[in-house]
């Protein structure tokens, strides 16, 4: 059988890199590895010092374990800003190592997130931010001009994170 394989970096410099280990095609149709494999935790468990993905434009490498731990740390943050299950924040960022981990803290915690294009102007930025009902906004500091252009139209965001500032 076929085995598939992640393990060449992409062509396109902006693209995350997912090294994977090789999977029959029946593997990826399987319940059990599509449900235990995942969650972050499991594989930080299993495998803490594999690069969870490495940034193709800069060969930045995140282990599991860093992801994982930085993720948590995030999920915390926010719980202790006050969103509760089911609650909304949005994140507004390039293509970085922060990026995975803004998204994974939502989804240990039972939050919705959004990912806005990072090449919106402020106006659209507010747009999806306040029909999202966002509550905190997350960025970084290369998207901190059009963040600050849209916070004046952005009447419920309690906060914006700068996750690299």
């Amino acid at each position: 059988m076929p085995r598939v394989s992640n393990h060449e970096a992409p062509a396109n410099p902006g693209h995350f890199w997912f090294p994977l280990p090789a999977l029959t095609p029946l593997d990826c149709w399987s319940t059990r590895i599509i449900g235990d494999t995942m969650y972050t935790g499991k594989h930080a468990h299993l495998r803490p010092l594999q690069p969870a993905f490495i940034m193709a434009s800069t060969g930045e490498a995140v282990t599991y374990a860093e992801l994982e731990a930085r993720s948590n740390r995030l999920a915390h943050f926010l719980r202790r800003r006050g969103l509760k299950w089911l609650d909304h924040y949005a994140i507004f960022m390039e293509n970085n190592s922060n990026y995975l981990e803004a998204c994974g803290a939502g989804e240990r915690s039972g939050l919705y997130f959004t990912c806005v294009n990072s090449y919106l102007t402020a106006s659209e930025l507010a747009y999806i931010v306040t029909n999202s009902e966002s509550r905190i906004l997350i960025t970084s500091r290369a998207k901190l001009d059009v963040v600050r252009e849209a916070l004046s139209q952005c009447a419920r965001l309690e906060l914006c994170v700068v996750v690299d500032g």
